[in-house]
Protein backbone atom coordinates (compact mmCIF):
# COMPACT_ATOMS: atom_id res chain seq x y z
CA UNK A 1 0.00 0.00 0.00
CA UNK A 2 1.61 3.40 -1.16
CA UNK A 3 0.41 6.75 0.28
CA UNK A 4 3.24 8.68 -0.43
CA UNK A 5 1.56 12.57 -0.02
CA UNK A 6 1.15 11.57 3.68
CA UNK A 7 4.27 12.51 5.91
CA UNK A 8 4.80 12.47 9.71
CA UNK A 9 7.01 13.49 12.25
CA UNK A 10 8.00 12.67 16.05
CA UNK A 11 8.36 15.35 18.70
CA UNK A 12 10.48 12.87 21.59
CA UNK A 13 11.24 9.15 20.51
CA UNK A 14 10.96 6.51 22.58
CA UNK A 15 11.15 2.53 22.14
CA UNK A 16 7.58 2.02 21.64
CA UNK A 17 7.90 4.71 18.70
CA UNK A 18 10.00 2.14 16.80
CA UNK A 19 7.42 0.05 16.24
CA UNK A 20 5.18 2.98 15.31
CA UNK A 21 7.83 4.26 12.82
CA UNK A 22 8.48 0.80 11.38
CA UNK A 23 4.77 -0.03 10.45
CA UNK A 24 3.91 3.63 9.07
CA UNK A 25 7.04 3.51 6.46
CA UNK A 26 6.14 -0.22 5.45
CA UNK A 27 2.72 1.18 4.92
CA UNK A 28 3.75 3.83 2.48
CA UNK A 29 3.75 6.80 4.93
CA UNK A 30 7.25 9.37 4.98
CA UNK A 31 9.10 10.61 7.91
CA UNK A 32 9.94 13.72 7.40
CA UNK A 33 11.82 14.32 11.21
CA UNK A 34 12.75 13.48 14.18
CA UNK A 35 12.89 15.61 16.80
CA UNK A 36 14.94 14.23 19.74
CA UNK A 37 17.76 13.91 22.54
CA UNK A 38 17.49 10.34 22.74
CA UNK A 39 19.62 9.70 19.43
CA UNK A 40 20.43 6.08 20.30
CA UNK A 41 17.06 4.93 20.55
CA UNK A 42 16.28 5.82 16.71
CA UNK A 43 17.21 3.02 14.23
CA UNK A 44 20.11 3.83 12.02
CA UNK A 45 18.13 3.83 9.25
CA UNK A 46 16.46 6.86 10.28
CA UNK A 47 19.51 9.33 11.83
CA UNK A 48 19.78 11.07 8.92
CA UNK A 49 15.70 12.76 10.21
CA UNK A 50 16.88 13.59 13.81
CA UNK A 51 16.43 16.48 14.87
CA UNK A 52 17.49 18.39 18.09
CA UNK A 53 14.09 18.70 20.29
CA UNK A 54 15.17 22.19 20.77
CA UNK A 55 14.02 22.93 17.28
CA UNK A 56 10.67 22.09 17.33
CA UNK A 57 8.90 25.17 16.39
CA UNK A 58 9.98 24.42 13.38
CA UNK A 59 6.87 22.16 13.60
CA UNK A 60 4.72 25.01 13.92
CA UNK A 61 5.23 25.65 10.24
CA UNK A 62 4.38 21.80 9.09
CA UNK A 63 1.31 21.48 6.63
CA UNK A 64 -1.98 20.17 8.81
CA UNK A 65 -1.75 17.03 6.56
CA UNK A 66 1.16 15.84 8.43
CA UNK A 67 0.62 13.89 11.50
CA UNK A 68 2.82 15.02 14.51
CA UNK A 69 3.22 11.99 16.59
CA UNK A 70 4.32 13.28 20.22
CA UNK A 71 6.15 10.84 22.89
CA UNK A 72 7.40 13.45 25.53
CA UNK A 73 6.63 13.05 28.91
CA UNK A 74 3.74 15.87 29.98
CA UNK A 75 4.37 16.01 33.32
CA UNK A 76 6.24 18.94 32.52
CA UNK A 77 5.30 22.18 32.63
CA UNK A 78 7.56 23.43 29.34
CA UNK A 79 6.69 19.99 27.85
CA UNK A 80 2.44 20.58 28.13
CA UNK A 81 3.18 24.34 26.87
CA UNK A 82 4.65 23.01 23.78
CA UNK A 83 1.57 20.76 23.20
CA UNK A 84 -0.47 23.44 23.54
CA UNK A 85 1.04 25.59 20.94
CA UNK A 86 1.35 22.53 18.45
CA UNK A 87 -2.54 22.05 18.92
CA UNK A 88 -3.31 25.93 19.13
CA UNK A 89 -1.95 25.97 15.50
CA UNK A 90 -4.74 23.32 14.30
CA UNK A 91 -1.93 20.96 13.34
CA UNK A 92 -3.27 16.99 13.46
CA UNK A 93 -1.55 15.53 16.56
CA UNK A 94 -1.08 12.04 17.56
CA UNK A 95 -0.42 11.65 21.29
CA UNK A 96 1.97 8.15 21.48
CA UNK A 97 0.81 6.21 25.36
CA UNK A 98 -0.48 9.68 26.60
CA UNK A 99 0.65 10.10 30.39
CA UNK A 100 -1.54 13.78 31.08
CA UNK A 101 -3.17 14.45 34.11
CA UNK A 102 -7.04 14.86 33.34
CA UNK A 103 -7.31 18.90 33.99
CA UNK A 104 -4.30 19.63 31.29
CA UNK A 105 -5.91 16.50 28.97
CA UNK A 106 -9.35 18.40 29.11
CA UNK A 107 -7.54 22.00 28.66
CA UNK A 108 -6.42 20.49 25.30
CA UNK A 109 -9.39 19.21 23.98
CA UNK A 110 -11.09 22.43 24.82
CA UNK A 111 -8.29 24.05 22.54
CA UNK A 112 -8.82 21.30 19.81
CA UNK A 113 -12.53 22.77 19.88
CA UNK A 114 -11.61 26.26 19.25
CA UNK A 115 -8.91 25.75 16.29
CA UNK A 116 -10.32 22.52 14.95
CA UNK A 117 -7.04 20.39 15.67
CA UNK A 118 -6.88 16.78 15.15
CA UNK A 119 -6.02 15.18 18.41
CA UNK A 120 -5.64 11.51 19.23
CA UNK A 121 -4.57 9.44 21.80
CA UNK A 122 -2.54 6.15 20.27
CA UNK A 123 -2.34 3.96 23.24
CA UNK A 124 -1.43 -0.14 23.06
CA UNK A 125 -2.97 -1.93 20.38
CA UNK A 126 -6.22 -3.51 21.39
CA UNK A 127 -7.45 -6.82 22.93
CA UNK A 128 -7.78 -10.35 21.10
CA UNK A 129 -11.04 -9.95 18.45
CA UNK A 130 -12.83 -13.01 19.71
CA UNK A 131 -13.15 -10.80 23.14
CA UNK A 132 -14.61 -7.83 21.27
CA UNK A 133 -17.93 -9.52 21.50
CA UNK A 134 -17.93 -11.41 24.41
CA UNK A 135 -20.71 -10.93 26.69
CA UNK A 136 -19.34 -10.36 30.69
CA UNK A 137 -20.58 -9.06 33.79
CA UNK A 138 -17.61 -8.72 35.92
CA UNK A 139 -13.91 -8.18 35.29
CA UNK A 140 -11.26 -8.74 36.90
CA UNK A 141 -7.72 -6.52 36.57
CA UNK A 142 -4.96 -8.74 38.27
CA UNK A 143 -2.34 -5.64 38.65
CA UNK A 144 1.16 -6.35 38.18
CA UNK A 145 2.92 -6.52 42.01
CA UNK A 146 5.39 -3.89 40.98
CA UNK A 147 3.16 -1.37 40.47
CA UNK A 148 2.64 -0.29 43.81
CA UNK A 149 3.04 4.04 43.60
CA UNK A 150 -0.27 5.67 43.67
CA UNK A 151 1.27 7.62 40.41
CA UNK A 152 1.67 3.85 39.01
CA UNK A 153 -1.68 2.76 40.00
CA UNK A 154 -3.15 5.90 38.19
CA UNK A 155 -1.34 5.39 35.35
CA UNK A 156 -2.32 1.54 34.73
CA UNK A 157 -5.99 2.08 35.67
CA UNK A 158 -5.89 4.43 32.90
CA UNK A 159 -4.03 2.05 30.13
CA UNK A 160 -6.95 -0.76 31.27
CA UNK A 161 -10.08 1.28 31.20
CA UNK A 162 -8.84 2.35 27.64
CA UNK A 163 -8.05 -1.14 26.60
CA UNK A 164 -11.58 -2.41 28.26
CA UNK A 165 -13.30 0.41 26.63
CA UNK A 166 -15.29 -1.93 24.11
CA UNK A 167 -16.44 -4.17 26.95
CA UNK A 168 -16.41 -2.03 30.18
CA UNK A 169 -17.60 1.91 28.54
CA UNK A 170 -17.32 4.92 31.06
CA UNK A 171 -17.23 4.33 34.67
CA UNK A 172 -19.98 5.74 36.89
CA UNK A 173 -18.48 4.92 40.41
CA UNK A 174 -15.57 4.01 42.40
CA UNK A 175 -14.13 2.48 45.65
CA UNK A 176 -10.61 2.39 46.35
CA UNK A 177 -9.39 0.48 49.40
CA UNK A 178 -6.58 0.34 50.91
CA UNK A 179 -6.14 -0.91 54.43
CA UNK A 180 -3.47 0.63 56.45
CA UNK A 181 -2.68 3.25 54.38
CA UNK A 182 -2.60 6.50 55.49
CA UNK A 183 -4.23 10.05 54.32
CA UNK A 184 -3.09 11.98 52.68
CA UNK A 185 -1.43 9.27 50.74
CA UNK A 186 2.49 9.71 50.76
CA UNK A 187 3.57 9.65 46.98
CA UNK A 188 6.46 7.30 47.55
CA UNK A 189 4.68 4.93 49.20
CA UNK A 190 3.66 1.34 48.58
CA UNK A 191 -0.03 0.84 48.18
CA UNK A 192 -1.96 -2.78 48.58
CA UNK A 193 -5.13 -1.74 47.05
CA UNK A 194 -8.42 -2.41 45.88
CA UNK A 195 -10.40 -0.52 43.38
CA UNK A 196 -14.23 -1.20 42.44
CA UNK A 197 -15.78 0.02 39.45
CA UNK A 198 -19.49 0.32 38.35
CA UNK A 199 -19.66 0.77 34.87
CA UNK A 200 -22.39 2.52 32.78
CA UNK A 201 -23.68 -0.15 31.69
CA UNK A 202 -24.09 -2.57 35.12
CA UNK A 203 -20.55 -4.42 34.71
CA UNK A 204 -18.71 -4.34 37.38
CA UNK A 205 -14.49 -4.16 37.34
CA UNK A 206 -12.20 -4.69 40.27
CA UNK A 207 -8.41 -4.30 40.03
CA UNK A 208 -6.11 -4.98 43.00
CA UNK A 209 -2.34 -5.62 42.97
CA UNK A 210 -2.62 -8.29 46.09
CA UNK A 211 -1.06 -10.92 44.49
CA UNK A 212 3.15 -10.31 44.99
CA UNK A 213 3.72 -13.41 42.54
CA UNK A 214 1.84 -11.32 39.68
CA UNK A 215 4.19 -10.34 36.76
CA UNK A 216 2.08 -8.62 34.32
CA UNK A 217 -1.33 -7.20 34.22
CA UNK A 218 -4.40 -10.01 33.86
CA UNK A 219 -8.03 -9.74 32.68
CA UNK A 220 -10.13 -12.52 34.32
CA UNK A 221 -13.51 -12.58 32.67
CA UNK A 222 -16.75 -13.60 34.46
CA UNK A 223 -16.63 -16.42 31.81
CA UNK A 224 -13.65 -17.39 32.99
CA UNK A 225 -11.55 -16.29 30.13
CA UNK A 226 -8.32 -14.84 31.22
CA UNK A 227 -6.47 -12.26 28.85
CA UNK A 228 -3.03 -10.77 28.99
CA UNK A 229 -3.12 -7.46 27.68
CA UNK A 230 -0.83 -6.09 24.86
CA UNK A 231 1.88 -3.42 26.31
CA UNK A 232 3.54 -2.72 23.01
CA UNK A 233 3.10 -0.79 19.80
CA UNK A 234 3.62 -4.09 17.68
CA UNK A 235 0.60 -6.03 17.61
CA UNK A 236 -1.87 -6.98 14.65
CA UNK A 237 -3.81 -3.73 15.41
CA UNK A 238 -1.49 -0.94 15.00
CA UNK A 239 -1.89 -0.71 11.23
CA UNK A 240 -5.78 -0.65 11.64
CA UNK A 241 -5.19 2.35 14.30
CA UNK A 242 -2.27 4.04 12.15
CA UNK A 243 -4.62 4.01 9.26
CA UNK A 244 -7.33 5.51 10.84
CA UNK A 245 -4.90 8.13 12.34
CA UNK A 246 -4.03 9.16 8.44
CA UNK A 247 -7.18 8.99 7.50
CA UNK A 248 -8.49 11.21 10.00
CA UNK A 249 -11.29 8.97 10.77
CA UNK A 250 -10.98 6.76 13.91
CA UNK A 251 -14.16 5.36 13.60
CA UNK A 252 -13.46 3.32 16.80
CA UNK A 253 -9.76 2.15 16.02
CA UNK A 254 -8.50 3.94 19.10
CA UNK A 255 -9.40 5.84 21.89
CA UNK A 256 -10.03 9.22 21.17
CA UNK A 257 -8.72 12.17 23.45
CA UNK A 258 -11.95 12.63 25.24
CA UNK A 259 -11.78 9.45 26.12
CA UNK A 260 -8.57 9.44 27.37
CA UNK A 261 -9.24 12.34 29.37
CA UNK A 262 -12.46 10.75 31.32
CA UNK A 263 -10.71 7.55 32.00
CA UNK A 264 -7.19 9.49 33.27
CA UNK A 265 -9.89 11.59 35.29
CA UNK A 266 -11.11 8.36 36.66
CA UNK A 267 -8.13 6.92 37.90
CA UNK A 268 -7.23 10.28 39.61
CA UNK A 269 -10.59 9.42 41.86
CA UNK A 270 -8.77 6.97 43.44
CA UNK A 271 -7.02 9.24 46.14
CA UNK A 272 -10.25 11.32 46.89
CA UNK A 273 -12.08 7.91 47.55
CA UNK A 274 -9.40 6.92 50.00
CA UNK A 275 -9.54 9.92 51.77
CA UNK A 276 -13.10 10.70 52.03
CA UNK A 277 -13.44 6.32 52.85
CA UNK A 278 -16.50 5.95 50.40
CA UNK A 279 -17.45 5.42 46.64
CA UNK A 280 -16.95 8.37 44.45
CA UNK A 281 -19.86 9.13 41.92
CA UNK A 282 -18.14 9.98 38.36
CA UNK A 283 -20.25 12.19 36.03
CA UNK A 284 -21.01 11.86 32.30
CA UNK A 285 -19.79 15.43 31.60
CA UNK A 286 -16.48 17.01 30.51
CA UNK A 287 -15.29 20.87 30.85
CA UNK A 288 -15.92 23.01 27.98
CA UNK A 289 -15.30 26.45 27.31
CA UNK A 290 -18.79 27.54 27.55
CA UNK A 291 -18.60 26.27 31.05
CA UNK A 292 -15.06 28.53 32.20
CA UNK A 293 -17.24 30.95 30.91
CA UNK A 294 -20.67 30.87 32.98
CA UNK A 295 -18.33 30.51 35.95
CA UNK A 296 -16.09 33.17 35.34
CA UNK A 297 -19.24 34.77 34.63
CA UNK A 298 -20.88 33.87 37.82
CA UNK A 299 -18.03 34.71 40.01
CA UNK A 300 -17.29 38.05 38.43
CA UNK A 301 -21.34 38.64 38.96
CA UNK A 302 -20.90 37.65 42.64
CA UNK A 303 -18.00 39.68 43.25
CA UNK A 304 -19.92 43.04 40.96
CA UNK A 305 -22.87 42.29 43.64
CA UNK A 306 -21.34 42.21 46.91
CA UNK A 307 -18.60 45.11 46.05
CA UNK A 308 -21.41 47.91 44.95
CA UNK A 309 -23.75 46.98 48.20
CA UNK A 310 -20.44 47.34 50.06
CA UNK A 311 -19.91 50.64 48.42
CA UNK A 312 -23.61 51.50 48.87
CA UNK A 313 -23.00 50.55 52.41
CA UNK A 314 -19.77 52.66 53.18
CA UNK A 315 -21.63 55.95 51.28
CA UNK A 316 -24.75 55.19 54.01
CA UNK A 317 -22.62 54.92 56.79
CA UNK A 318 -20.81 58.00 55.82
CA UNK A 319 -23.82 60.33 55.93
CA UNK A 320 -25.78 58.50 58.78
CA UNK A 321 -22.26 60.18 60.82
CA UNK A 322 -22.76 63.51 59.09
CA UNK A 323 -26.58 63.49 59.90
CA UNK A 324 -26.85 66.27 62.18
CA UNK A 325 -24.25 68.40 60.04
CA UNK A 326 -25.94 67.82 56.48
CA UNK A 327 -29.24 69.24 59.29
CA UNK A 328 -27.73 72.28 59.75
CA UNK A 329 -26.91 72.79 56.64
CA UNK A 330 -30.44 71.99 54.91
CA UNK A 331 -31.60 74.82 57.34
CA UNK A 332 -29.24 77.06 56.30
CA UNK A 333 -30.07 76.85 52.86
CA UNK A 334 -33.64 77.08 53.33
CA UNK A 335 -32.89 79.91 54.64
CA UNK A 336 -30.93 81.61 51.80
CA UNK A 337 -32.56 82.44 48.79
CA UNK A 338 -30.40 80.72 46.22
CA UNK A 339 -31.10 78.43 43.54
CA UNK A 340 -31.99 74.93 44.27
CA UNK A 341 -29.94 73.53 40.70
CA UNK A 342 -26.93 74.76 42.52
CA UNK A 343 -27.48 72.51 44.98
CA UNK A 344 -28.93 68.94 43.06
CA UNK A 345 -26.60 66.35 42.24
CA UNK A 346 -26.60 65.28 38.54
CA UNK A 347 -28.84 62.20 37.68
CA UNK A 348 -26.37 60.68 35.93
CA UNK A 349 -24.20 60.85 38.55
CA UNK A 350 -26.26 59.39 40.97
CA UNK A 351 -27.45 56.42 38.77
CA UNK A 352 -23.66 55.31 39.13
CA UNK A 353 -24.58 51.99 40.58
CA UNK A 354 -26.20 51.10 37.29
CA UNK A 355 -23.50 51.29 34.98
CA UNK A 356 -20.81 48.27 36.45
CA UNK A 357 -24.03 45.67 36.31
CA UNK A 358 -24.81 47.32 32.52
CA UNK A 359 -21.35 46.89 31.41
CA UNK A 360 -21.39 43.19 33.66
CA UNK A 361 -24.68 42.35 31.19
CA UNK A 362 -22.92 43.72 28.02
CA UNK A 363 -19.89 41.16 28.84
CA UNK A 364 -22.64 38.52 28.66
CA UNK A 365 -22.68 38.30 24.41
CA UNK A 366 -18.74 37.44 24.81
CA UNK A 367 -20.21 34.15 25.08
CA UNK A 368 -21.32 34.38 21.03
CA UNK A 369 -17.56 34.28 20.15
CA UNK A 370 -16.80 31.05 21.25
CA UNK A 371 -16.71 28.68 18.32
CA UNK A 372 -19.07 25.53 18.77
CA UNK A 373 -17.66 22.38 17.46
CA UNK A 374 -17.95 21.06 14.41
CA UNK A 375 -17.90 17.43 15.50
CA UNK A 376 -19.68 15.89 17.98
CA UNK A 377 -17.13 13.10 18.67
CA UNK A 378 -13.83 13.46 17.65
CA UNK A 379 -12.23 11.85 14.36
Amino acid sequence: MDHPQFEFSFLGFTADCVGILNRAVSLGFCCTSIYTDADEVVPTTYRSAICQITQWPELLAADASTIIFIALDLDDDTREDIVRSLVSQGLSIVIVDPNANSLFAYELEMIRTETDATLMALCYTDLPHNVAGTSVQQITILGAAKVRKIKQVTEELTRDLLQLSTLAGEAKYLYALAPGTLVPIVSTADLDISLTLEMRNGLIVQWSNNDTTQATTEYVLSNDQRILPPRSFNGDSLETQLLAIFSKNNSGASPTWLEYAKARETAEMIPLSLKKGRQIELFDTHPTETDAFKGVMSGAGCFLLLFTLAVIGLFAGYDTMRLSDLRDLHQTALSTSTTVHARQSSLLFRLWPVYPFLLFLGFQFMRSVIKKSKRTKQA
